[in-house]
């Protein structure tokens, strides 16, 4: 197996490096990774290669600009013990240094990630590097490599003896949530001790105990030097006051106390030592030299106390350092210790002086065969039961365990099943809706004047047919495969909806000019709105978009289709952000975001109808009247804009000659009589009447210009049609326009298909793809292309493809031709069916979202090719399809 080691324990090599970079007047600082915990994260690495696993250690150094010499530390790599370390780069300032390693961990991350994606893999990273941990769970978002985190430190405790609940500063509180929140997407724990899984940010993951690790190798005892001995932080809270007191108070004592390292009580040391011969302050020492003095030791001591809260979660390293000298250790019952040690160590009964001073006295008295048999006793128990080799077992075993329990772990599923009409529903309204779409077309109140008749209504009857052919072959025939991977789709949906707030306001200004979707001026001034949006030329907010266009897009699919899985957060900010995109749309001007969101609300609504939630008739007529609420308000809100929007174009044009008119009733009144009184009384009263013809006429105008507007100059409104006749004469003209918007790309079609083939390469279906890909060529490359295209070649009818439509079919036609178009709308259906039978089967994401794209693409059949013509649909359609095709093809090769 391989894993990727995330830490800052560097090699050997390096390690001795970083401490020759020590400022001399911060020898002491505590700041860094100490010996003990590089040694701890070097033997576990050591211990997993021993355990036949290849490993690749990511190394952030712990250097500060205040503790270390060096402004630049290069990054290299190197191959100690079939470890390789890659040291990264950074600046050592502050920020700049933590940006510098966020920014190349999570690259080196997703490297690895993409390198061994056919391998059996995990990840093991060090709890308390809290600036990276993010950077993990945010490349990891969509991979399902397994994420083992080892907490020598809860946060809460890190350099600090005191309980965590004294910590109340604003900093600490805000870490104490943030870290909460990434540990939680953790999938499994190495702890220190089996408290630690208790805390709410661990509760409920697997975990295993590793509370310390040691090497195999030990050496007989055979020195028993008169003094006692205690190695570690020299604080009075660890209980070294404690200790001297103890051993200051003992009668007839031959012994001497060795007091080895540092901290707030060596000052106190060294004057208590001053006084009294016995007692010694040896200073800091290396962990070897320490370790010699540890085997020639009568006895050592850990006087810790145990009341103390950190002390459930932690387990000194020295504790096995000790018992692996072979030298007896007495301690206190910690209660982060095992109790299976308790046979191993002398115990003192509690955190007294006296209790210590007890403790001492009697083994001391001990015979020395005694005391070495139990420190033998020790010793072994140490490096048969607890060495390298032993203890990262167990990380391999909670690997195992934790990929046992997301295959056995059901994927979460959408609140519809798999049976009766819920197979059926999105071919019914999309497909259903382009049928409506070709009916008006033919039999509507336009007639549009098609010259090739038979061609374009068989062309659109025949890809109507393998569309939904297609569709029910995958719903009937299709096997699914089960999904390996399991998501969680709230911690998916909850970065996808930061990042959609975070790009949101900035999208609004840009498109609006306010930092707010003003929808009242969108709605009632709509042209001023709509040109406004248009005149935007922000280009960085527009390619921020598409870049995150994948996490953007995925928001309202993932809250609707897996609404009963999300947590209530999640529902509520997933109901605001569709909202919020409505919002936008309408703010703008523009019916598409409000078009979308009636299409959503008509699938999900079929849904529920048909589903067990809702049963009862009351639930059913709530459901339609809520439909045709919103159906009524969509064709309300279209006849506003479009209303509104051509009141514009009116006012435009009419501006020169109403310039005129005001000049030529200046004229007349350099004639008036200013003592006329009586007249201007009569002209105000006629001016009111005026006013109100002028509106009638005004309405009359842009109703009629609606109607201009409708045929395109190509159409004639067929008289007596029993579709306009049954509506209210005040949703008649904006019914008709609808009709004309969602059926005008048809008559592009007719056009299209008058015109000869020529193949536009691959580079036809896509506006956007062609530009982007035209840039590596020139220009003149595409407007080459270009010119093979059919949306090209109608233009000389007069129908340009940005102005008008020409339905979707002109599209894909421009690289394959039509004949070969109907045929891709046999596999388009196929693969709207096997999409969607695998996001009711599975729950899978990637289904679900994909199954939402060919919705969308076949509701805009007649318009145009929705899901790759804007940067922003191209990026995150074609990423979500590519990945659900390798998903497919993964799935059914690990069946082989």
């Amino acid at each position: 197996m391989k894993i990727l080691y995330i830490s800052s324990g560097p090699s050997k090599k390096e390690y001795k490096y970083i401490q020759s970079m020590v400022k001399d007047d911060d020898l002491n600082s505590s700041y860094g990774m100490p010996e003990a915990s590089y040694k701890f994260h070097k033997l576990i690495r050591e211990g997993l290669i021993e355990n036949d696993c290849i490993i690749e250690s990511l190394v952030g150094r712990s250097v500060s600009y205040k503790t270390h010499s060096g402004l630049i530390w290069k990054k290299h790599k190197s191959l100690e013990n079939k470890i390789l370390y890659r040291h990264l780069f950074f600046i050592n300032l502050p920020i700049i240094k933590q940006l510098c390693i966020c920014i190349e961990m999570f690259f080196s991350i997703l490297f690895w990630l993409l390198k061994n994606r056919k391998e059996k893999k995990a990840i093991i990273i060090d709890g308390s590097y809290v600036t990276v941990l993010p950077v993990l769970n945010l490349v990891t978002l969509f991979s399902n490599t397994n994420k083992i985190a080892i907490i020598c430190d809860v946060y809460n405790y890190m350099a600090d003896v005191k309980d965590a609940n004294v910590k109340t500063n604003l900093r600490n509180m805000i870490m104490n949530k943030i870290m909460k929140y990434q540990y939680r997407q953790i999938d499994g724990f190495v702890f220190l001790t089996k408290e630690m899984s208790k805390i709410p940010a661990f509760k409920d993951k697997p975990f295993v105990v590793v509370e310390g690790i040691v090497d195999k190798e030990i050496s007989e005892k055979t020195k028993f030097d008169n003094y006692i001995m205690y190695a570690g932080a020299l604080r009075s809270e660890y209980g070294v006051e404690r200790l001297i007191k103890a051993f200051t108070s003992l009668e007839n004592n031959d012994f001497e106390l060795l007091l080895f390292g540092n901290g707030n009580y060596v000052s106190e040391i060294k004057k208590i030592a001053s006084l009294n011969k016995k007692i010694k302050y040896m200073g800091k020492k290396s962990l070897e030299e320490v370790y010699e003095y540890e085997k020639n030791a009568t006895l050592l001591v850990n006087p810790r106390f145990v009341k103390d809260e950190y002390t459930k979660y932690s387990f000194p390293s020295k504790n096995l350092e000790y018992m692996l000298s072979g030298t007896p250790l007495l301690t206190g019952s910690l209660p982060g210790m095992p109790e299976e040690y308790y046979d191993y160590v002398y115990l003192i009964e509690d955190d007294s002086v006296d209790s210590l001073k007890s403790a001492l006295k009697n083994i001391l008295k001990k015979p020395l065969q005694e005391l070495k048999k139990n420190g033998r006793k020790a010793q072994k128990f140490i490096s048969t039961c607890k060495n390298k080799y032993v203890q990262t077992k167990k990380i391999i075993e909670l690997d195992k365990n934790i990929s046992h329990m997301k295959n056995t772990k059901k994927n979460v599923h959408t609140i519809f099943n798999f049976n009766g009409i819920n197979k059926y529903i999105p071919i019914i309204l999309s497909g259903g809706f382009f049928l409506c779409t070709i009916l008006l077309f033919i039999f509507g109140p336009y007639d549009w004047h098609i010259n090739n008749a038979n061609e374009v209504y068989s062309f659109l009857i025949a890809s109507f047919v393998f569309l939904i052919f297609g569709y029910c072959l995958a719903i009937k025939f299709s096997k699914i495969y089960s999904v390996s991977k399991y998501y969680d789709i709230n911690k998916i949906l909850s970065v996808c909806i930061v990042i959609y707030i975070l790009i949101y306001i900035p999208t609004v200004y840009i498109r609006t000019g306010k930092l707010y979707p003003d929808i009242i001026t969108g709605i009632f001034n709509s042209g001023y709105a709509y040109s406004i949006a248009h005149s935007s030329n922000s280009t960085l907010i527009e390619y921020l978009r598409i870049i995150f266009s994948p996490f953007i897009v995925i928001v309202t699919p993932l809250c609707f289709l897996y609404f009963k899985n999300l947590s209530k957060v999640n529902k509520i900010l997933g109901i605001i952000c569709t909202l919020l995109t409505l919002f936008l749309g309408i703010s703008c001007g523009i019916s598409k975001q409000f078009a979308d969101f009636v299409i959503q609300v008509f699938i999900f609504s079929s849904l529920l109808f048909f589903s067990n939630n809702f049963k009862s008739a009351k639930k059913k007529l709530f459901l339609v009247l809520f439909l045709i609420l919103v159906s009524v308000s969509f064709i309300l809100y279209y006849k506003t804009i479009m209303t509104n929007r051509i009141s514009t174009d009116i006012d435009a044009n009419n501006k020169i000659n109403n310039s005129e008119i005001v000049l030529s009733e200046e004229q007349k009144n350099n004639h008036i009589n200013d003592n006329n009184i009586n007249n201007s009384s009569l002209e105000i009263i006629d001016n009111k009447k005026s006013l109100a013809v002028e509106e009638n006429l005004n309405s009359e105008k842009i109703e009629n210009t609606m109607k201009s507007y409708s045929t395109f100059g190509y159409a004639n409104l067929r008289k007596n049609n029993f579709i306009i006749d049954l509506l209210p004469s005040k949703l008649k003209t904006a019914t008709l326009y609808l009709i004309s918007y969602i059926t005008h790309g048809y008559k592009g079609l007719s056009f299209a298909m008058s015109k000869d083939f020529t193949s536009a390469y691959g580079l036809g279906f896509s506006e956007f793809a062609r530009h982007n890909v035209s840039r590596l060529f020139g220009k003149d490359f595409e407007e080459k292309i270009y010119k093979r295209t059919y949306m090209s070649k109608i233009e000389e009818n007069g129908w340009y493809t940005l102005d008008v439509w020409s339905s979707f079919f002109v599209y894909p036609a421009s690289d394959i031709g039509f004949i070969l178009t109907v045929v891709l709308m046999l596999f388009i259906g196929f693969a709207f069916g096997y999409s969607w039978k695998d996001t009711l089967i599975t729950g899978n994401m990637y289904s679900a979202i994909c199954s939402y794209n060919f919705i969308i693409m076949v509701f805009y059949l007649s318009a145009n090719n929705q899901l790759f013509q804007t940067g922003e649909s191209f990026v995150s359609s074609f990423i979500f399809f590519v990945i659900y095709i390798f998903q497919i093809l993964n799935r059914r090769l690990s069946l082989k």
